[in-house]
C-alpha cells in the first residue's frame, strides 16, 4: 500500500468511519497506521521515505476496515507515527531532541521517552535517528495542536458517545509488531503472533482480557498477555474497568500479514482479516452479554 506525500496544512487529523447506528458496544482505533506524511518532514529527516515508514503499523486500518459494516465504529490517525506518535502523552517531550530545556522541569523522562520514542519520535526501528539537527519547541507543539489534540479529542468524543449508549464497552486500539519484537525472550525460531495488553489488569477486566486471549488461541494464534507490550498512553487514558470502559491493546505480527522488507502485504492477509472480524465479533458478543448481566458487579473484579 502506498504512502503519500503531503503539504502539512492538506492532511487531516484522523479519519472516522462510524456506523449509522453503534449497535455494538466496542469501538476500535489504530493510531499508527497513517501514511501521509508532510513533503517538509520528509525532506527535513536524515533518512529516506523507505525507512521512515518501517515505523508503520502497516494497513492495519485496512485489515479492520469492516468493522462499520457490522455495526462498530473505528477512528484512524491519518499522519505518520514518526511525526506524532498518539500513543504518548502530549508531554511525554524528548529533552534530547529539542533545543529548549524548559519542558522537562516538571515531567519525570519516561524510559520509552529515553529511548526516543516520545511524543515527537527521535528514533524509528532500532534506535536509527531521524533527524540531522535539533527540532524547536514551537515546532513540536504545533504539531500536537495539529494532530494529537484533534484525534484524541475524536477518540474520547466516541468513547463517550459509546459509553453513554452501553453501560458496558470495549476499546480495542490495534497495533501491529516487527516480528523481530514478537520473538523477544522466546526460543531462537519462535515467535508470538498477537499480544494482548491491558497495563496488568489495570485497563480491562481480567473476564475480558481472558475472553481475548482463549479466543484467538482458540482460532490457532499463539497469544501473550502484556509481554512485550503492555499497552500505551490509549489504555492508561480511556481504560476505567471500574466505570464499564474496558481497554485492550492489540499487537499483531506483522509477519502473519505483510513482507516487512518488501512493505507488500501478502496473500495471508486476506485470512487475518477474516479472522479478525470473528475476533471482533466475538468480542462484541462478549461484552453485549455484560451488558445484560449486573454492572455492580462486573466493576467489583
Amino acid at each position: 500500500m502506498k504512502s503519500f506525500q503531503m503539504q502539512l496544512a492538506d492532511i487531516p487529523a484522523v479519519q472516522r468511519s462510524i456506523p449509522s447506528a453503534l449497535t455494538r458496544p466496542i469501538m476500535l482505533a489504530s493510531p499508527h497506521s497513517g501514511r501521509a506524511y508532510p513533503t517538509s518532514f520528509v525532506e527535513q529527516s536524515r533518512l529516506n521515505h523507505a525507512t521512515l515508514r518501517r515505523s508503520e503499523d502497516f494497513c492495519i486500518d485496512l485489515l479492520f476496515d469492516f468493522a462499520p459494516s457490522i455495526g462498530i465504529p473505528i477512528i484512524c490517525a491519518e499522519f505518520p507515527r514518526c511525526y506524532v506518535d498518539v500513543n504518548r502523552g502530549a508531554d511525554e517531550l524528548d529533552p534530547i531532541l529539542f533545543l529548549q530545556k524548559e519542558h522537562t522541569k516538571a515531567t519525570p523522562i519516561s524510559r520509552r521517552v529515553a529511548n526516543g520514542l516520545g511524543v515527537i519520535p527521535r528514533v524509528v526501528g532500532a534506535g536509527v535517528e531521524i533527524y540531522g539537527e535539533k527540532l524547536t519547541l514551537a515546532e513540536g507543539r504545533a504539531r500536537l495542536d495539529q494532530f494529537h489534540q484533534p484525534y484524541h479529542s475524536a477518540v474520547k468524543a466516541l468513547a463517550e458517545q459509546v459509553s453513554a449508549t452501553f453501560k458496558t464497552s470495549l476499546f480495542i486500539d490495534c497495533h501491529s509488531m516487527p516480528d523481530s519484537a514478537a520473538g523477544r525472550k522466546l526460543p531462537a525460531g519462535k515467535t508470538t503472533d498477537i499480544v494482548i495488553g491491558d497495563l496488568h489488569g489495570q485497563a480491562c477486566a481480567p473476564r475480558v482480557t481472558q475472553a481475548a486471549v482463549i479466543t484467538l488461541r482458540e482460532m490457532g494464534y499463539s497469544v501473550s498477555r502484556n509481554d512485550p507490550y503492555a499497552g500505551g498512553y490509549t489504555t492508561q487514558t480511556y481504560g476505567r474497568p471500574a466505570m464499564g470502559r474496558h481497554c485492550l491493546q492489540l499487537e499483531i505480527n506483522r509477519r502473519l500479514y505483510m513482507d516487512e522488507r518488501r512493505l507488500k502485504l501478502t496473500a495471508s492477509f486476506d485470512t487475518l482479516q477474516r479472522d479478525m472480524r470473528r475476533f471482533v465479533e466475538h468480542m462484541a458478543n462478549v461484552m453485549e452479554e455484560m451488558n445484560r448481566a449486573d454492572p455492580t458487579a462486573i466493576a467489583a473484579e
